[in-house]
C-alpha cells in the first residue's frame, strides 16, 4: 500500500492529511486528472477557449492589464478638474478595446475584455467542477 497526500479545509485552518490508496490507482488518478485538464475546454459567446492551466496565466495576466487601464482611467481628472463617469470608462475599455486571441482551436478571435473575463470565470468554474 501507498499513501497519498491531500489537504482539507476547515474554515481558515489548513491540514494536510494521508490516505491508504492501492499502488495501481495513483498514477491512473493522477493522469486521468492531468489528461481532463488539458482537454479541458470552455465556450462564451460562441468562441471556445482552452482551460488548461496556461490558458487560464494568459487570461489573468491579459485582464489585469484591462484592471490597470480602468482604475488609471477613473482616477485620471480630466481638464476641468472633474473624475471621468466609472461607466464610461468601463465601456470604453472592457467592451470598445479589443484584441486578437487564439481560440482552442487555434484560430485568431476579435475578443474584448468582458468577454476575457466570463471565459476566466467559466474556465475557474470548470477547473473546479474537475477537482
Amino acid at each position: 500500500m501507498k499513501f497519498e497526500k491531500y489537504t482539507t479545509l476547515k474554515g481558515a485552518l489548513q491540514s494536510v492529511k494521508f490516505r491508504e490508496v492501492p499502488d495501481t490507482d495513483i498514477p491512473k488518478r493522477k493522469a486521468s486528472k492531468v489528461m481532463n485538464k488539458k482537454a479541458l475546454k470552455v465556450t462564451i459567446h460562441d468562441i471556445e477557449f482552452d482551460a488548461d492551466t496556461d490558458s487560464i496565466n494568459y487570461m489573468s495576466s491579459v485582464l489585469s492589464i484591462f484592471h490597470a487601464h480602468y482604475n488609471k482611467g477613473i482616477s485620471t481628472k480630466d481638464d476641468n478638474g472633474d473624475y471621468p463617469d466609472k461607466n464610461d470608462v468601463y465601456e470604453e475599455v472592457y467592451i470598445d478595446t479589443t484584441l486578437n486571441w487564439k481560440d482552442a482551436n487555434n484560430k485568431w478571435k476579435v475578443i474584448n475584455g468582458e468577454i476575457l473575463s466570463e471565459a476566466l470565470q467559466a474556465t475557474m468554474v470548470a477547473v473546479g467542477n474537475l477537482l
